[in-house]
């Protein structure tokens, strides 16, 4: 399967992606497309629907509407959640068949792929459709709706909780710095007993020293945390980097005591 990407239909109408595109499906490869939404480039209904449209015919099946990932300068692009939302369910409206798959508005944040499936009244429903802990994405869960959040850190539950479901757990997470695809129970053993081995009686959680929050590909609040260099461990960063001000770290460090049964395991 080849994963596409294509903001705006003009991007499919030349010669040489034409060409691209079925010389790929003679040769037997799917392909599946997906773009962020952009604002004043596609935050449009008609210019996705169009797109949509233009790819099944092409032989290419949409995949994801992704929201502007929270790095960067995302303020030049980024679009509130409820327009995005009413671009993607406008655009659905005015297509049909194969093209209906399509999913989004999706942020790819650190919990996982998060959807905005509905608004109803003051509330947004959410769902995850990738998640660190596949258990999250067995039900939908509620967000007061807010015309001005852009990110999933933005909103707050709908039932007035301090924190949503899954951030508890999220926050005893081993935080390694990868994307919820790339994280295993593999990786995170590792992380877990490189900090046992520097205290054999706690284990090391690393959290965000602002508001527990460490992104993806981004950041949340005033505290970069991100791939591409983030969340050093022993002098160890991912893929060579490291936060702060002379390669120091921007997180709490956490020791907690580790369960007897835990400790035994690490040892072992």
């Amino acid at each position: 399967t080849i994963q596409a990407h294509f903001t705006h239909p003009q991007e499919l109408s030349t010669k040489q992606c034409e060409d691209a595109v079925r010389r790929l499906r003679m040769a037997g490869a799917n392909i599946r497309s997906q773009a962020p939404i952009v604002k004043g480039i596609n935050d449009d209904s008609n210019v996705w629907a169009d797109m949509w449209n233009k790819q099944v015919s092409m032989g290419i099946i949409p995949y994801y509407m992704f929201v502007e990932r929270d790095t960067g300068p995302k303020h030049y692009f980024e679009l509130p959640l409820l327009k995005a939302f009413e671009v993607f369910r406008d655009a659905v409206s005015k297509v049909s068949g194969i093209a209906r798959t399509v999913r989004g508005p999706s942020m790819s944040c650190e919990p996982g792929k998060v959807a905005l499936m509905g608004v109803y009244n003051d509330m947004f429903i959410l769902q995850f459709l990738q998640s660190r802990n596949p258990q999250w994405m067995k039900n939908p869960f509620f967000a007061k709706a807010d015309p001005n959040a852009t990110w999933l850190d933005q909103l707050k539950p709908y039932d007035g909780s301090s924190e949503f479901f899954y951030e508890k757990e999220l926050n005893n997470m081993a935080n390694v710095g990868l994307s919820s695809g790339q994280m295993n129970d593999d990786v995170i053993e590792k992380y877990v007993a490189v900090a046992a081995a520097a205290s054999p009686k706690s284990k090391l959680v690393l959290r965000d020293a602002a508001n527990n929050k460490n992104g993806v590909n981004g950041a949340h609040g005033s505290i970069k945390n991100g791939v591409n260099g983030v969340n050093k461990v022993n002098g160890v960063g991912v893929n060579g980097g490291s936060n702060g001000v002379d390669g120091t770290r921007n997180q709490t460090v956490i020791v907690e005591p580790v369960p007897a049964q835990r400790e035994q395991q690490i040892q072992a």
